[in-house]
């Protein structure tokens, strides 16, 4: 775990492993018992069992809020990508939770900074936010752009 910056509250972090990953999950999932993010059915299992795979998981940041009771309450995962259309170095917003209010704008904004010391890329992309006007706008203003997902079910 790298400690990113200190806070009255606690500390924010980069998960370095796949286990701190986990452990980070299983705190936040305990705290919020996520069932939905952004209006998608959200499976902490399949996103955990996902990541497990050590060549998935490089391709992924893991930020999380850690509190002086030593429980992750929030955390972001950004994911690295290529767009072939542009020839753009991508850079995702996957997931972000928050049970601390007060550490959740610094998480992103101080993970952000992190990655940016560390990760060049070219476009910020943001997940469906849905009918969230408020997250809508809070992405605009960063000029993130929207990720369009398009999914086509095929019966057999």
């Amino acid at each position: 775990m790298q400690k990113i910056v200190k806070t009255g509250l606690g500390f924010i972090f980069k998960a370095e492993t796949i286990e701190e990953f986990s452990k980070g999950l299983d705190d936040v999932y305990e705290k919020t018992q996520l069932d939905t993010h952004n209006g998608l059915p959200f499976n902490k299992n399949c996103l955990e069992s996902h990541l497990s795979n050590p060549e998935i998981f490089k391709n992924f940041f893991a930020y999380g809020f850690m509190n002086h009771d030593n429980k992750v309450t929030a955390g972001i995962i950004w994911q690295k990508g290529f767009d072939y259309t542009t020839k753009s170095k991508t850079l995702a917003a996957v997931l972000w939770v928050s049970e601390e209010k007060k550490a959740s704008l610094s998480l992103f904004k101080k993970s952000l900074e992190h990655i940016e010391s560390i990760y060049k890329y070219d476009v910020l992309i943001c997940g469906n936010s849905f009918d969230n006007e408020k997250l809508e706008k809070f992405y605009k203003r960063l000029n993130f752009k929207k990720l369009n997902i398009f999914y086509k079910n095929i019966n057999q």
